[in-house]
């Protein structure tokens, strides 16, 4: 017996179902592909791999590599540098903190401290967040407390390291220059600041703000979202040009390259220091580095780097300010 098949008729019910799931599946995959172009790059920007660079024995230093410990119950590894070179008494009681930026070593601030170490200053780096535990890097905010474990550090050890707690500075480049503002903001102990290449406003620096293209909104709160899931903290925070208010009458320093100003928000950070600071004659003072791009200060000259970073903290911390104030005078 042959039995024929009963054709089947779809009727146009069913099709405009076929057709609404169709629709609601590109809609669904455009959504993720957009929140996609959020998380994705703030998710690796956050997460970072350990950049392993040199130790100060590179630098022909003696020194001593330190255990910082940490609220969290573990520990910062870090080197300590006592003066080298020509014995200046002032200075060798000055300690400038050098927290790393992003995913650095202990080591990676010595391209350019060892100018530092050199003219009689002694010198405390730590490891990133990212080299000691993996995992997160909050672009300042949180990084702040490494500073604050630092400084704890060197008051319990003041004495055996010969170290003058009114004289401790900070020495920070692109995100620890971010969370050396914010360190010194809510720590009253540091003296100075020394601030390069940090952004002053995250979102208006990576260009997230809100705007008028709905597509552009997602991928914003998706940023935003992956930040606040990643760190815990809301990215608001991530707002220098705020909390550098906070440091005045402090002696406070800014160093940019040519190339990065107007993005970096120097003018805008001096300009904040400068209302909460207007009685002050020497700080703060924004030097920009002609060509210089980010993070390539000294390399534009060492000599002249040295110039300006030693004469500030002369100025800064030993009341030392000849050489500081002829810089400028021969500027305007």
């Amino acid at each position: 017996m042959t039995t024929t098949a009963v054709p089947v008729v779809r009727n146009r019910r069913y099709w405009l179902r076929l057709a609404r799931l169709a629709t609601a599946a590109i809609l669904l995959t455009g959504l993720i592909v957009i929140l996609a172009l959020g998380v994705v790059p703030m998710w690796l920007l956050l997460h970072p791999s350990c950049a392993v660079t040199t130790t100060p024995a590179s630098e022909g230093f003696t020194y001593q590599a330190i255990n910082i410990p940490n609220r969290e119950g573990g520990v910062w590894r870090g080197y300590f540098i006592p003066a080298q070179g020509t014995p200046n008494t002032a200075r060798n009681r000055v300690t400038i903190i050098a927290p790393p930026a992003y995913n650095g070593d202990a080591g990676a601030t010595l391209y350019e401290t060892k100018v530092l170490v050199q003219a009689g200053f002694q010198v405390l780096t730590f490891e990133s967040v990212v080299c000691a535990r993996g995992g997160v890097h909050s672009l300042g905010a949180l990084e702040a407390a490494q500073i604050e474990d630092a400084l704890a550090y060197l008051k319990q050890n003041s004495a055996a390291l010969n170290v003058d707690l009114t004289k401790i500075a900070l020495h920070g480049f692109s995100s620890a220059g971010a969370s050396s503002i914010f360190a010194a903001a809510r720590t009253p102990e540091i003296a100075a600041v020394l601030a390069e290449g940090n952004y002053f406003d995250l979102d208006s620096y990576m260009s997230i703000s809100q705007s008028d293209n709905p597509f552009i909104n997602v991928v914003v709160f998706a940023m935003r979202l992956t930040y606040r899931l990643s760190t815990g903290q809301d990215p608001a925070v991530l707002t220098p040009i705020t909390a550098i208010t906070h440091i005045p009458p402090r002696p406070l320093f800014l160093i940019y390259g040519s190339p990065e100003v107007e993005r970096g928000g120097a003018k805008q950070l001096l300009a904040a220091a400068q209302v909460a600071a207007p009685a002050s004659i020497n700080f703060p003072k924004l030097w920009i580095v002609p060509g210089s791009r980010h993070g390539g200060y000294i390399y534009a000259g060492e000599t002249e780097y040295a110039r300006y970073a030693v004469s500030f903290y002369d100025c800064a911390l030993n009341a030392d300010c000849a050489a500081w104030t002829q810089m400028w005078e021969a500027q305007q």
